[in-house]
């Protein structure tokens, strides 16, 4: 019987360190070909697969991992500067593209993120997972001292010849991944970003880690400000661009739409980010950091 996703932890997964975000880096909504294993990054947004022309989708053969981008994008801004902590938060995401590949593309996507960081702000360890709405397991993955292990579910199988499990030497994961925080309000109006209404989005409920309190904790405020921005790309096609920004700069919400040029949207991605909360890595005990339970039967499954 599957539980609620909001009463229980939710730690999510990718077969390799994906650190993009759909909608907030580069300048577009990012394309994978399906020559790209499912991917998962620790700032919550399941990157879609689509097929190049010519190929031959129903294999699931030949996995290139997605290199991390180098780059954000000119809409956001440093967020606050944290070494030698444990950063953990939650997020909802939504990717759709009319030709997606991927078994979860339409569907809301639940995920969890600890994330354990030294001085220079370093990535050392994480832990995720990510789940369908309903509770759903979908992947699950450990990075520590360059190894990357992750567990599939079974709609992903078939993209690692039918295996569960798929180890790996991972490169250190980029310094700096926490959940987006924005560019201040003039940068944001010189990009073309106007503001447009408060908070539209149901924010994810981080899970309580029992026993332990975090030293500093980032919630949603009272007053979040809207900025869109739409513009003409291609032969007529319309980029829309949504951010939700709370008092103290943190992107809460963010969304992109493409729509061409019949009004039918071709690419749409969503992700609203919970509270984010900051521990002593001596409060946290090593099951933060230990594949659940409910991946290891999922390779049962």
């Amino acid at each position: 019987m599957r539980r609620s996703v909001s009463n229980r932890g939710i730690i999510v997964a990718s077969v390799a360190f994906a650190a993009v975000v759909v909608l907030l880096v580069g300048g577009g909504l990012l394309q994978v070909t399906a020559n790209d294993a499912p991917q998962y990054g620790v700032e919550g947004t399941p990157l879609p697969i689509t097929p190049p022309s010519g190929s031959d989708s129903s294999t699931g053969a030949n996995i290139v991992p997605v290199a991390p981008s180098a780059t954000r994008s000119p809409w956001l801004g440093p967020g606050p500067m944290v070494t030698n902590k444990v950063l953990h938060w939650a997020s909802t995401s939504y990717v759709f593209q009319s030709s997606g590949q991927d078994p979860a593309n339409g569907e809301l996507v639940i995920g969890e993120y600890w994330v354990s960081v030294l001085g220079e702000g370093d990535i050392v360890r994480y832990h995720e997972r990510f789940a369908l709405a309903d509770g759903t397991f979908l992947q699950e993955t450990i990075y520590a001292n360059g190894l990357t292990t992750t567990i599939l579910s079974p709609a992903f199988r078939t993209n690692l010849s039918g295996d569960c499990v798929a180890e790996g030497v991972s490169a250190t994961p980029p310094s700096g991944i926490v959940p987006p925080f924005a560019a201040n309000p003039a940068t944001l109006a010189r990009l073309g970003f106007v503001p447009s209404g408060g908070l539209t989005r149901d924010v994810p409920v981080t899970p309580v880690l029992p026993a332990v309190q975090p030293l500093e904790r980032y919630a949603v405020g009272n007053s979040v400000q809207g900025w869109e921005r739409r513009e003409t790309v291609g032969a007529g096609n319309t980029m829309f661009r949504r951010l939700e920004i709370d008092t103290v700069g943190r992107v809460v919400a963010a969304e992109g739409r493409l729509i061409d040029a019949t009004g039918s949207v071709v690419e749409e991605t969503r992700q609203v980010f919970g509270t984010l909360e900051i521990y002593d890595p001596s409060s946290i005990p090593d099951s933060v950091f230990t594949i659940s339970d409910e991946a290891q039967e999922a390779c049962d499954a």
